[in-house]
């Protein structure tokens, strides 16, 4: 039977924050125009992961207090060290939607065999019947180790693809890892007593809406350089129209059959003035005024030789 679940006003109190980050966060993401769908969909999931995790302690406490249904509180153990690895990789399929994952997924689905395996083998943990006490088995450390290598990764592969991201937004992955491995530490230090939440819960809350902020940031900032590259091509294309090059061209032609120097220095002019157009669809950042200047120059000193007068 199960024993009817009471929340006191601290359990409260401690639920309120991590669930009102989340839900906003899942707004948020859902309306974010930013974010390409596939994105989305990962940080909606991991969303609603998160939100399981809270469930997930409230009830394994809420059992452990009762000391009621023996097996249902060994799955949820067992769930509850199986889902944190697998947010993780969400959080690595967001920065690289491309990328398949085998060799995480293959850690996070041997991580949750060995919990899931555990209340038969007692390989990573044990509940004491009786007394309810949860004890540490073998390979306890099995969560905590595969968090770890994909932290490591999480980060790495973070500073990697967006490491021209300005000195202030790069401390902010680093503080997410921060706050994940110091809410692990927090979690082993309190030890096996039961928590409402654990800490590693409120820290995965806080986390990903650190990491979301950061990685809008990072969205933000493609679609401007993107729409600073579709700027370059349209300006471009207003200075160099067809009729613009038939004409520059049928000019030096015809240069060359009264003043070849003039017709040599023309073609020169030309080329450099196509030269600079190309150019400047390959720069970041604005273009100098006295660029812009010469760039002026040379194509009034083209029009110049069709319209002398």
């Amino acid at each position: 039977m199960f024993a009817p679940m009471t929340v006191d006003i601290i359990t409260l109190a401690l639920l309120f924050s991590p669930l009102l980050l989340l839900l906003g966060l899942g707004f948020i993401a859902a309306i974010d125009p930013y974010i390409r769908r596939g994105q989305r969909r990962v940080m909606l999931v991991n969303v609603a992961l998160s939100l399981t995790l809270i469930a997930q302690n409230l009830l394994e406490n809420s059992f452990f207090v009762n000391r009621s249904n023996l097996a249902f509180k060994n799955v949820l153990s067992a769930y509850g060290y199986s889902v944190r690895p697998v947010i993780l990789i969400l959080f690595l399929c967001i920065i690289q939607p491309d990328s398949r994952k085998r060799l995480q997924w293959g850690l996070a689905g041997i991580n949750a065999a060995l919990y899931f395996s555990s209340p038969f083998t007692r390989l990573c943990f044990e509940i004491r019947e009786g007394d309810y006490v949860l004890l540490r088995g073998p390979l306890w450390f099995a969560c905590f180790a595969v968090s770890a290598i994909l932290l490591a990764e999480l980060l790495a592969r973070t500073i990697l693809l967006y490491r021209e991201t300005g000195r202030w937004e790069r401390l902010i992955p680093f503080a997410v890892v921060l706050i994940i491995i110091v809410s692990v530490v927090l979690d082993i230090n309190v030890g096996l007593e039961p928590q409402p939440i654990s800490f590693l819960t409120i820290a995965i809350a806080v986390g990903s809406v650190f990491y979301y902020i950061w990685l809008h940031l990072q969205f933000v900032r493609e679609h401007e350089h993107d729409l600073m590259a579709a700027q370059r091509i349209r300006i471009m294309m207003t200075q160099i129209q067809p009729h613009f090059l038939f004409n520059a061209l049928n000019t030096i032609r015809a240069l060359y059959a009264k003043d070849s120097p003039l017709a040599d220095k023309t073609l020169e002019d030309f080329s450099t003035y196509l030269r600079q157009n190309l150019e400047s669809l390959s720069q970041a950042d604005l273009i100098p005024i006295d660029k812009e200047l010469e760039h002026t120059k040379l194509y009034a000193e083209i029009e110049v030789l069709r319209f002398p007068n």
